[in-house]
C-alpha cells in the first residue's frame, strides 16, 4: 500500500467516526426536545378524567311531601363543569320508606335539578349519584303533609279608628241633640224672663192711684 492510499484510509476512518458522533448527538438532541415538549404540553382537549366533585342542595319542594334537588358537577382534575353526566337520586325515609332511583336532568351547563315526590312526610336522606364523570353525595331534608306547614297565629282586629273631623265629616246624633238642647234651654230662659217682666208691670199699673 502506498503512502497516498494509507492517508486516504485514515481520512475515511476519521470521517466515519466524526459522522457517527454527530449522528449520536443529533439523536440525543431530538430526544431531549421531544421529552421537554411532552412535559410542558397540556393534556389534550377533553382529557378531564372520570372523577368529579359534586355539590348538592336538597330543600322542601313546592308541594307537600316533595323535595327539590339541585346538583353542581365539576371535574376533579381541573374544576371544569361536567356536562352530559347521568345523574340519579334516590331517598330513604321514615319507617323504612324508600324512593327508587329517579333521573335528575341537566338544566344548565354542569347543573342538574329535579323535584322528588316522596311517599310519606318526615325526615328523608337523599342520595345522588353521577356517572360519566363519577361522583356521589347525600343530604337530609324534612318534608310535611298538606296543611301541616307552620303558620303565623292570626292577630286580633284593632279597635276602630276615631271618625274623621273637619269639613265634610258627619256629626253624630248625640252631638246634634246636645246642641239643640242648649238652644231650647236658652229660649225657655228668655221666655220666662219676659213673662216675669210683664207680670211686674201689670201689678204696678193696678197699684198706681187715680187722679
Amino acid at each position: 500500500m502506498s503512502l497516498r492510499d494509507a492517508r486516504s484510509t485514515r481520512s475515511a476512518r476519521r470521517a466515519r467516526r466524526i459522522g457517527g458522533a454527530a449522528l449520536v448527538g443529533i439523536l440525543t438532541l431530538v430526544g431531549l426536545v421531544g421529552l421537554g415538549s411532552g412535559v410542558a404540553s397540556p393534556p389534550p382537549a377533553g382529557a378531564h378524567g372520570n372523577a368529579a366533585t359534586m355539590g348538592l342542595e336538597v330543600v322542601p319542594g313546592p308541594d307537600p311531601r316533595s323535595a327539590r334537588v339541585r346538583v353542581l358537577l365539576e371535574y376533579a382534575n381541573d374544576g371544569h363543569l361536567a356536562t352530559g353526566a347521568v345523574v340519579t337520586a334516590r331517598a330513604i325515609g321514615p319507617g323504612g320508606a324508600a324512593l327508587a332511583p329517579t333521573p335528575v336532568p341537566e338544566v344548565a351547563e354542569g347543573r342538574y335539578a329535579t323535584v322528588l315526590a316522596l311517599p310519606a312526610a318526615g325526615a328523608w336522606t337523599v342520595i345522588v349519584t353521577a356517572a360519566g364523570p363519577d361522583a356521589s353525595a347525600r343530604a337530609d331534608v324534612t318534608v310535611l303533609d298538606a296543611g301541616a306547614a307552620t303558620t303565623t297565629p292570626g292577630t286580633r282586629p284593632s279597635a276602630p279608628s276615631a271618625p274623621p273631623t273637619g269639613p265634610g265629616s258627619a256629626t253624630s246624633p248625640a252631638t246634634a241633640d246636645d246642641g239643640n238642647g242648649w238652644v231650647l234651654a236658652a229660649g225657655a230662659v228668655v221666655v220666662g224672663a219676659g213673662v216675669v217682666v210683664g207680670v211686674v208691670a201689670a201689678s204696678r199699673r193696678r197699684r198706681k192711684p187715680r187722679g
